[in-house]
């Protein structure tokens, strides 16, 4: 025998509307429920997707006017551009998956994980002039020896 209760009807994923279980109240052990509203549902977070455009806006700029100033601007530039940006998009995509297979309320937004996806593959190109600055220091310091 269980002693779970039921799976509550209609989840958000199915389309249908969503019924809260019965809450005892009053005496005699009479029920009343209670509506949920679309405020009480939780949404993804878009913290993520904010702070990948901010790392590849901030390392497009150091690509664009700092090039060539120093190794620290361009190992700056390739920590901020792949590295955070595919680990904001690694989080959104396991913090969506969680949530939506533990929470009965939660909504998910694909948008979101598309476009991390999106930004993590320009990412990518934005990072090969770094790339490029480091390997060309790093080519000069072993020369030297």
């Amino acid at each position: 025998m269980s002693t779970l209760p039921p799976p509550i009807p209609g989840t958000p994923k199915s389309g249908g509307v969503m019924k809260p279980p019965p809450i005892p109240s009053g005496f005699g052990g009479t029920t009343a429920t209670t509506k949920i509203h679309a405020e009480d549902y939780v949404r993804a977070s878009i913290l993520p997707l904010i702070i990948a455009l901010v790392a590849t806006v901030a390392s497009l700029f150091l690509t664009l006017f700092f090039r060539n100033i120093s190794t620290w601007v361009n190992l700056l530039g390739y920590l901020l551009t792949p590295f955070l940006v595919i680990i904001c998009a690694g989080l959104d995509s396991v913090q969506q998956r969680r949530k939506a297979t533990t929470d009965l309320y939660f909504l998910e937004n694909r948008k979101y994980s598309l476009f991390l996806r999106a930004l993590s593959a320009l990412a990518l190109l934005i990072s090969i002039p770094h790339i490029n600055g480091i390997a060309t220091t790093i080519a000069a310091w072993v020369a030297d020896l």
